[in-house]
């Protein structure tokens, strides 16, 4: 963990993703802007595992001022730059909704800050508050601003693991016939490499979206992200 300072006209990438000036103060005043660099690591983790489009930063670092005057508390994570709250887009720019967030963040094994928002407005939907804070705080921010409402997501929203489709358990497969990864996403459109019966795919994500009657999983061959069409026989 470490809080970074950037200046207040920083335009510089923080990451493949996510840039300073993303996380900047809202209050408009020229003042630094810290950032937590392990909040930026686990906001492309999330992007990634949610295989989102986009991940759109509503509030990130706030001075004290602009902390008091939007109603947090003295001790908001987001004064220190450990927190944003957000919302997530998916591949076809609609929002993915904020309790998805919520279980994917709890998939990747975070057990610090995420707030959960059910908000019935097109303005709040989607919107979560993610936080690297050194404490486990899961709550629901529709109800209240500062007290957890769970040690779990699942039990909270009444799901059982496995039928969350964010729960999708990192493994390896191996090809039992050759089959075409796709290159920039899922489905048939997109541009192709054939792969041989026998080949490895790492890290394996199920279900990442649906398109041309299958089922697509990502995973990594050499190191490069691929998007492969799912039938349980094509795989071992």
């Amino acid at each position: 963990m470490a809080i970074n300072s950037y200046k207040y006209n920083d335009t510089s990438r923080l990451s493949a993703h996510f840039k300073v000036s993303e996380f900047k103060c809202k209050c408009g005043k020229a003042h630094d802007i810290l950032i937590d660099s392990d909040l930026v690591h686990l906001l492309e983790k999330v992007r990634s595992k949610l295989n989102a489009s986009a991940c759109n930063i509503y509030s990130g670092h706030r001075c004290v001022n602009h902390n008091k005057s939007v109603g947090s508390g003295s001790t908001s994570p987001h004064i220190n730059g450990y927190a944003v709250d957000c919302y997530f887009l998916d591949q076809n720019r609609k929002r993915i909704p904020s309790s998805k967030v919520c279980l994917a963040l709890e998939d990747l094994g975070h057990n610090k800050g995420i707030g959960y928002r059910c908000g019935g407005s097109e303005n709040s939907k989607g919107l979560i508050h993610i936080d690297t804070k050194p404490r486990k705080w899961y709550g629901d921010e529709s109800k209240s601003m500062s007290k957890s409402c769970c040690t779990s997501f699942y039990s909270y929203f009444g799901i059982r693991k496995e039928q969350s489709s964010t729960n999708t358990s990192e493994k390896d497969l191996t090809l039992t016939t050759n089959v075409y990864g796709r290159v920039g996403g899922y489905g048939f459109s997109k541009s192709k490499i054939l792969y041989k019966k026998g080949t490895v795919i790492k890290n394996i994500t199920m279900n990442v979206g649906k398109a041309n009657n299958f089922e697509w999983l990502k995973g990594y061959v050499n190191n490069q992200t691929r998007y492969f069409p799912y039938m349980k026989n094509w795989y071992n």
